[in-house]
């Protein structure tokens, strides 16, 4: 979300010139020149202190960078209440200068990869709609942020330090719709104190925010997970990790719908496949360790998840079959039409990976699949599914007779590929896979897709 300001071309003739004037030196624009200002960028300068309270009628944007030595008076924002973006970035600011609860005009305010300290003062800007402090070093929010009743977007990413967030401060940003917690390790629910008084939001609250749009979001204890997560359902962007310790959705790589769950020391949780199923156009998703989950959810004629891009599951005993459309029929399901990967791991019980009537677009875009562990699994895919897109398939701890199958009923040719450091505890696999290879009949071969097969 990006605030429009319209800025006048004569902006650049004047205010560019200054900011470059300014960057190695130490002197300051004469007082007519601010006068006339729209905007200010200031970064790397020479100039130890900004000017008591200069005058800037009618300055909209102003921006600091990389100053952290700069001193800041306390009364520098009573001349420019005309202010719509601050802008501090890499700053030292142990408190906020008093005068910037003036500027009752201000939309969006940054403050990233600040050192901060009292930022009170924040409650007092009720005109607020983008508030940034991403990366900045701070262990708490402030209980004020809660009377921003008019932010749409905040933005508390690679907050490393941030643990705290007081009780009903989110649920009081009831017009929020972006929000990116992504990297901040916040203590949901957590209670503490000598009366054990919740000392920290709950997750609950983000049930209260009816116009959430985008989240990103870290939950290390999935035991915080709230039994109402109908907060989901609105969700159009999101980036969410639960379970993990750490950041586990990993950089910004283009995919804007991820959703990473994993279950600790059999966790027993209330989310389960019909909950992730109302998470819209979902493209990456990761389950580790869901004890209850025999089978993904499959509803006939519905559309099992036709957006997934990436599937990854492991560390589940209970998973029979990936998808199972046996008791679907009579409409055919369409499973992961633009499946691209598929990484399956430890499914000890997994003995098929789809099972009954399936649509042509099922798994039809399937380039890559890693199968390891899945000691009781039969075949890969059913000659039913033609993977005319896969191109690698990697095998570890499996049975010959599986890989047998996959060449054979899969509708591709394979190239066999294996390390020497890490050699198949299966001696003749190398030889059984270049008989089915020569076995094979020539005018079925017109069929066949070529692949990289790797076994170990």
């Amino acid at each position: 979300m990006l605030l429009a300001i319209p800025l006048p071309r004569s902006m650049h003739d004047v205010v560019l010139q200054h900011v470059f004037a300014v960057e190695n030196e130490t002197s300051w624009p004469d007082k007519d020149t601010l006068k006339v200002c729209t905007a200010i960028s200031l970064f790397n300068t020479n100039i130890s202190e900004l000017p008591q309270g200069f005058e800037c009628p009618q300055l909209k944007y102003f921006h600091i960078r990389n100053d952290p030595s700069l001193r800041i008076s306390d009364n520098i924002f009573t001349g420019m209440t005309e202010l719509r973006v601050l802008d501090f970035t890499e700053m030292h600011l142990l408190a906020l200068p008093s005068s910037l609860g003036l500027l009752q005009n201000l939309q969006t305010l940054s403050l990233d990869f600040c050192i901060l300290g009292d930022i009170a003062i924040i409650g007092d800007l009720k005109k607020l709609e983008i508030l940034t402090l991403r990366g900045s070093d701070m262990e708490k929010l402030v209980e004020e942020m809660g009377e921003l009743t008019q932010l749409r977007l905040l933005d508390l990413s690679y907050c490393f330090n941030l643990q705290v967030i007081p009780p009903n401060v989110i649920s009081s940003l009831s017009r929020l719709e972006e929000l990116y917690i992504g990297q901040s390790p916040i203590m949901w629910g957590k209670v503490g104190g000598v009366d054990g008084e919740r000392r920290n939001a709950s997750l609950d609250e983000l049930n209260n925010l009816s116009k959430l749009t985008s989240l990103e979001i870290l939950i290390q204890d999935e035991k915080t997970l709230p039994r109402d997560l109908s907060f989901f359902k609105m969700l159009q962007r999101y980036r969410i990790s639960i379970g993990y310790d750490w950041w586990s959705v990993g950089p910004w790589d283009g995919i804007s719908r991820k959703f990473k769950l994993k279950l600790t020391n059999g966790a027993n949780i209330c989310l389960n496949e019909g909950h992730i199923m109302q998470l819209k156009g979902i493209e990456d998703l990761t389950l580790d360790g869901l004890p209850d989950m025999k089978n993904v959810l499959c509803e006939p004629g519905r559309e099992v998840f036709p957006k997934l891009n990436r599937l990854q599951i492991e560390h589940n005993g209970n998973l029979v079959r990936l998808v199972d459309t046996m008791d679907c029929t009579p409409a055919p399901t369409i499973a992961f039409p633009l499946l691209e990967s598929l990484f399956l791991r430890d499914l000890r019980n997994l003995e098929e990976i789809c099972c009954g009537p399936l649509t042509a677009e099922s798994f039809s875009k399937l380039k890559t699949i890693r199968v390891e562990g899945c000691d009781k699994l039969k075949n890969v895919f059913p000659l039913v599914i033609e993977l005319t897109q896969l191109r690698t398939l990697e095998l570890k701890n499996v049975f010959p007779l599986v890989i047998e199958k996959c060449i054979s009923e899969c509708h591709f040719q394979a190239t066999y590929m294996q390390n020497d450091d890490q050699c198949s505890s299966h001696v003749n696999i190398n030889n059984m896979l270049e008989n089915i290879c020569r076995e094979m009949d020539k005018t079925q071969m017109k069929r066949f897709y070529p692949i990289k097969l790797y076994v170990q």
